[in-house]
């Protein structure tokens, strides 16, 4: 771990915290790295630095404006720097179970991730796995925690034809869907990232994990501690860090305006991380909808090269009704 790496985790983990402590988030952190990169400071020489440095270094830089502000940012400073000898007793708690740390400052950050998310990118991660995963090319898959047969078989099959096509699988990591997008290239030897969005250390005991770990093919990241349980507010945030890591994502089965497979899957489409490539099931009026609103719809027949569909929705005057020959890796 680098320097700069160790200052990220004591300004933005939430290890060690008590009710007085307020750890910076993702974009916090990106203002105060960017004016201090302007006023060439290294992150580390932060921990030396004394109130009356912090009273320079926000002042010169404008980050706050009024004397409150700035008395207030120093103390919350010190109080995350206080613990600096709990997180490293934690770090290594955590290695000692197979779960590392790595943040922005480090070369094996996510670099699709910085380029994607911007300031909204996470500062740091919690991973159990080989890192050199992340160098790979991937198409995600999501859908509902419900499924059916058929949504199962549908599933091996895309996965099996894009694990051909030399890409791997990137998923959140819950039952459903994610479940079997992963076990399915797992058991063809292909390798995956799972987005996880409760406890590392619980996954961790799952031996299946454990062995799929030991062969480099399973990488799982968390912003959250390992220690944390389910939280509905971080499972929808992971779902962006799936779609963004991904070339282009399938969605297999989503429920009309709600759940979180919808949230991310329109958010998706808003903000346009990776394409998105829908299941035209007509029996799924969620995935429907999303199909309407610009996801490229495949169905049975499709066979990874060419997917046949109709024009995108971003022309709904357009009278040509003919189907646009169209490959999931051509869109890439």
């Amino acid at each position: 771990m680098n320097k700069n790496s160790k200052v990220i985790i004591i300004f933005c983990s939430h290890l060690c915290l008590n009710d007085e402590m307020k750890p910076y988030e993702a974009k916090e952190w990106i203002e105060l790295a960017e004016k201090l990169l302007e006023n060439k400071i290294q992150p580390f020489e932060l921990l030396t630095y004394t109130d009356e440095d912090f009273y320079k270094l926000f002042t010169s830089t404008n980050l706050f404006k009024e004397q409150a502000q700035i008395e207030a940012e120093i103390e919350r400073i010190k109080k995350l720097i206080e613990r600096t000898e709990r997180i490293d007793y934690e770090i290594e708690k955590y290695a000692n179970m197979g779960i590392k740390i790595m943040t922005r400052a480090d070369d094996i950050y996510p670099k699709i991730l910085k380029s994607k998310l911007g300031k909204s990118c996470p500062p740091l991660f919690y991973f159990a796995g080989n890192p050199n995963i992340i160098n790979q090319k991937f198409i995600g898959f999501v859908g509902s925690r419900s499924i059916e047969i058929a949504d199962e078989d549908f599933t091996k099959r895309i996965v099996l034809k894009v694990n051909e096509k030399d890409y791997v699988i990137v998923s959140g990591g819950a039952k459903g869907i994610d479940t079997i997008s992963t076990t399915t290239a797992l058991k063809n030897n292909c390798p995956c990232i799972e987005y996880i969005s409760d406890s590392m250390k619980r996954k961790l005991k799952n031996q299946e994990v454990q062995n799929y770990i030991k062969k480099d093919l399973l990488l799982i990241m968390s912003v959250v501690n390992p220690d944390a349980g389910f939280d509905i507010g971080m499972a929808m945030a992971r779902n962006r860090l799936i779609y963004a890591q991904a070339e282009a994502s399938i969605i297999i089965k989503a429920d009309l305006k709600k759940g979180g497979t919808w949230s991310g899957a329109t958010e998706n489409l808003r903000k346009l991380y990776s394409p998105s490539f829908c299941w035209n099931n007509p029996e799924y009026k969620g995935n429907l909808e999303l199909i309407k609103m610009g996801a490229y719809p495949i169905d049975e027949s499709w066979d990874a090269d060419i997917a046949v569909h109709s024009l995108p929705s971003e022309c709904p005057d357009s009278k040509d009704d003919k189907p646009k020959q169209i490959s999931i890796f051509d869109v890439l």
